[in-house]
């Protein structure tokens, strides 16, 4: 077939545009190629929780009594999750919401309850500073049993600052992750391929993703700024307990100043027990992340086994989704002068028996002629310009096989624009 250069193939797809298409005197044959409608769900970004070496140690004056493992960083632990259970196989039909997988979730539960159990004692933290108040009318001794607490308060702000400090990266990091995920799902759909190679993710898919990308960064970004602000005030908190301290050290007959320094304390002790929650909220998501659901409903096509370790964004199932087969074709401008949408289609394939079709629909046309991806099944030369049109098949199809197509012609009002119809 002789090549038609880019001049006369845009002259005559304008011809195409301004005239309509006319009734076929034949119908229009032509090879294509079925789509596969899948869906790749991959490993999640999961955060191994940090390990303190002085657990279960008396923390010295002045720390906040966390030393943390270098161990994981040093041999990559995290990089990589292990599946531990995988709840379908190849040919499994799932529905939406459906459990599909799981990974080991032994470190995310530990810290989970670690988080917990630090929200715990800064909320519990409040009590004590509140009964320190009361007992500053008492005598001396009582005194200095209320400087005792004061310590204790000061060690439990520090390590609530130090868990923020710790929770700040993180958050930066998954904001990070998330802003890096959307200028992807962003630049795809801006510059979407034609021909979208297998596993590509639609145009509706990549919408949804954006909105959900969006909504999850405005959500870290509140948290961020609940950090942020709680930050400066324990710093400064922390200071004023230690200069009330001094004090009680100095004049144990000062009681009012001290009731006064303790009321600061349980001020600050209430902010920590507040911004305490944000640690469990990020150990929790962690974990809910370990199980990996079904976001469409289809048939299972290939899985990863169970014991395989995986790392972040690598394959774990893929779903050939339910719904209609797609096909694709190339036409040449000849044959799409005789092509509408809308117009019925029929669908052999030399896997069917003899006679039988499928019933199809034209879908949807391009508006430019391009050359045909040397991947692609078609009767028209590969360095030719055509037009690719995309057909609905009225149910389902081998995924990827090639198919003949016969299209009788443009239907009645042949020549109308899309307007008119």
């Amino acid at each position: 077939m002789k090549q038609l250069t880019p001049a006369l193939a845009a002259a005559s797809l304008l011809a195409i545009t301004l005239t309509g298409c006319t009734p076929a005197a034949t119908p229009v044959t032509a090879v294509g190629t079925v789509t596969d409608p899948s869906r790749t769900i991959v490993v999640p970004s999961l955060t191994l929780p940090t390990v303190n070496l002085d657990a279960g140690f008396t923390p010295a004056a002045g720390t906040s009594g966390q030393t943390p493992s270098l161990v994981a960083v040093s041999y990559q632990a995290g990089a990589s999750q292990r599946i531990a259970s995988v709840k379908v196989h190849e040919g499994s039909q799932v529905t939406v919401g459906q459990v599909l997988a799981g990974f080991d979730t032994t470190a995310l539960r530990a810290q989970v309850q670690a988080t917990e159990a630090d929200r715990d004692v800064a909320t519990a933290q409040v009590g004590v500073l509140t009964d320190a108040i009361d007992s500053t009318y008492t005598t001396e001794r009582t005194l200095e049993a209320n400087r005792a607490k004061v310590t204790d308060a000061i060690s439990t702000l520090t390590s609530t600052l130090a868990n923020l400090k710790q929770a700040q990266p993180q958050l930066v990091k998954t904001r990070a992750d998330l802003a890096a995920k959307l200028s992807q799902a962003e630049y795809l759909l801006a510059h979407y391929p034609p021909t979208p190679p297998p596993g590509t993710p639609t145009k509706p898919e990549l919408q949804a993703s954006i909105a959900q990308l969006t909504a999850a960064i405005a959500g870290l970004d509140a948290k961020l700024a609940e950090v942020n602000a709680a930050l400066p005030k324990l710093t400064s908190g922390l200071k004023q307990a230690r200069a009330g301290l001094a004090k009680l050290n100095q004049a144990f007959a000062t009681l009012y100043d001290a009731r006064s320094q303790l009321r600061g304390l349980r001020d600050l002790a209430e902010i920590a027990a507040q911004t305490a929650d944000i640690p469990v909220s990020v150990a929790k998501a962690q974990l809910d992340q370990a199980t990996i659901t079904s976001p469409v409903a289809g048939v299972v096509t290939w899985t990863a086994g169970v014991g395989d370790r995986v790392i972040t964004g690598a394959p774990v199932v893929t779903i050939r989704e339910t719904g209609q087969a797609k096909v694709t074709a190339w036409l040449s401008p000849t044959q799409l002068s005789q092509v509408c949408i809308g117009d019925a289609a029929t669908i052999t394939g030399d896997w069917m028996a003899p006679g039988a079709s499928v019933a199809a629909s034209v879908h949807w046309i391009s508006p430019t002629a391009d050359f045909p991806p040397s991947s692609t099944a078609t009767d028209e030369t590969h360095l030719t310009r055509a037009v690719r049109v995309e057909l609905l098949a009225s149910g389902e199809l081998p995924a990827g096989v090639p198919v003949e197509i016969s299209i009788p012609g443009c239907h009645p009002t042949a020549g109308q624009s899309e307007q008119d119809r």
